[in-house]
């Protein structure tokens, strides 16, 4: 559990919206080279990260539930 100073619909685009998490995820070294995000139930996401030794590294998951909550904008 976290929390963040900062409107819930902005925390909520911030990790559901590639073009925000592609500038947080992973670290510096990194480059996040792949950043799909399919945003339903049964929808998936996959990430692609490359590290500085030109080796790659992939994370996936399926979504069970989407649900922003009150006062956040899908």
């Amino acid at each position: 559990r976290r929390e963040f100073d900062a409107p819930r619909h902005l925390v909520f685009a911030a990790v559901t919206q590639p073009e925000y998490v592609a500038q947080w995820w992973g670290f510096r070294a990194a480059f996040l080279t792949e950043c799909r995000i399919d945003l339903r139930p049964g929808g998936s996401w996959r990430y692609v990260l490359r590290m500085p030794d030109g080796s790659t590294h992939g994370f996936c998951g399926v979504y069970r539930e989407v649900a922003p909550g009150n006062g956040a904008r899908p």
